[in-house]
């Protein structure tokens, strides 16, 4: 009985931080305490079964306006819930592509971006025209 109760627990603690999440749009710290909240393997199970909730705050996470601790947060979790998502990848591509052309904020060389790019078996260009990413299972995204 106590597995159950842990299970809906987990199950309910998805959408409440992504209500949080909501909730405080610009609070850089809301938004890096939540993300690494999903980041959590405990979660892993929930976030399966709950991706229609948190993929649409995870691509908020990913806009280039955010700051560069929130889109480092957001790529940990993508790449943390790559698997979940590998159906879902092509809503990815164009996140990943602004983030990479994105000269400013400096992303396409850290190692978030290249581990994430890589998990999700994409190949994403920076501003100069230099991979990112890739595997065996290459899309190719300019």
């Amino acid at each position: 009985m106590a597995s159950n109760t842990s299970h809906h627990i987990l199950h309910r603690m998805v959408p409440l931080i992504c209500q949080s999440l909501l909730a405080a749009p610009q609070d850089e710290a809301v938004w890096l305490e939540g993300l690494g909240m999903l980041c959590n393997p405990k979660l892993h199970n929930a976030m399966s079964a709950t991706s229609s909730i948190w993929l649409p705050l995870l691509l908020k996470g990913l806009e280039t306006v955010r700051p560069r601790p929130v889109i480092i947060a957001a790529l940990s979790l993508l790449g943390e819930m790559a698997a979940t998502l590998e159906p879902m990848k092509s809503c990815l591509l164009k996140p990943l592509r602004a983030l990479a052309k994105d000269t400013e904020l400096g992303l396409a060389a850290s190692d978030e971006m290249r581990y994430t790019v890589g998990k999700l078996g994409l190949l994403v260009y920076d501003s100069q025209n230099n991979p990112i990413g890739g595997s065996m299972s290459v899309s190719r995204v300019v």
